[in-house]
Order: structure tokens, then C-alpha cells, then sequence
């Protein structure tokens, strides 16, 4: 009884920390194609199902936006 009554509370925190398909796709200026073949490739951690829905961590892109703009900032070796 308890789990059923903490169920909307449990949804509510869920979609306060992650992003659909369509807003991770607007959150980092990607196609929704683009960025479901970075998380297929395994470049992009934190892709989660909740039964049909296909879900983004919030920190996970903010991580992997961070370390691509890193790495391109980074100047080269060669250099």
C-alpha cells in the first residue's frame, strides 16, 4: 500500500533529474537520431527504459557535454 502511495512522488523525482528523447535532443542541440547512436555507441552513459519510455540522466549529458567541450578546448600536442 505504502509503494502505491509514494508512486507519484517516485514519478515526480524521476522526471525532475532526466529528460525524454525529444528534450535530451534539445538540451544538446542534437538530433534525437545523433544523440541515440552516441548512447548506442556507448559514448553516452546514462540512457535509462522505464518500461517503454526511453529516458536521459540530466547529469549524465551535462557530464558528457563537459568532457566534449574539454576535449576541444584542450590545446594540441603538436602545438
Amino acid at each position: 500500500m505504502s509503494t502505491l502511495v509514494n508512486l507519484p512522488a517516485k514519478a515526480a523525482a524521476l522526471e525532475a533529474v532526466t529528460l525524454t528523447g525529444p528534450e535530451a535532443a534539445q538540451f544538446t542541440k542534437l538530433s534525437a537520431k545523433t544523440l541515440e547512436s552516441h548512447a548506442e555507441a556507448g559514448e553516452l552513459v546514462g540512457r535509462i527504459k522505464v518500461g517503454r519510455r526511453v529516458l536521459f540522466l540530466k547529469s549524465a549529458l551535462e557530464s558528457w557535454l563537459n568532457s566534449k567541450f574539454t576535449t576541444s578546448q584542450t590545446p594540441s600536442a603538436t602545438h
